[in-house]
Formats: structure tokens, sequence, C-alpha cells
């Protein structure tokens, strides 16, 4: 219900940025399956992720794949 409010909000040429991707750590032990739902939503332009140290950041990038700048 949430993604289609979001999606019209999209529509009507919002930008929408993710935020909490992981539920608030919650969902910590699943960012393969939450960071696949959220790049499977073409309304999300961008996101946040809370990142406590470079471990976390590099895991998390090895998580995303690589987009290029001309795409």
């Amino acid at each position: 219900a949430v993604a289609k409010v979001i999606q019209k909000m999209k529509d009507k040429g919002k930008g929408i940025i993710g935020m909490k991707i992981f539920g608030v750590g919650k969902l910590i032990d699943r960012k393969d399956e939450c960071i696949k739902y959220h790049l499977s939503h073409n309304f999300i332009d961008a996101s946040t992720i809370g990142i406590e140290n470079k471990e976390q950041l590099d895991d998390i990038l090895e998580r995303y794949p690589i987009v290029s700048a001309e795409a």
C-alpha cells in the first residue's frame, strides 16, 4: 500500500529518498533482501544507510551492484 502512494508522489515529480532500508537495524541480518527490495522500485532516487565503521561501509559497497555513471 505504501509503495503505491510513493509511486504516485514520484509520478507527480517528487524526489524520493529511501531511509532506514534495514528497518532501523532490525533487518540487518537480511541486508541482501532489503537491498534487492530497495533497488527493485524505480521510484526511489536516493537512500540513506547508517554506517558505524569502515567494515560496514565495505560490506554494503560489496552488496550493491556497480552502476555506471553513464547509465
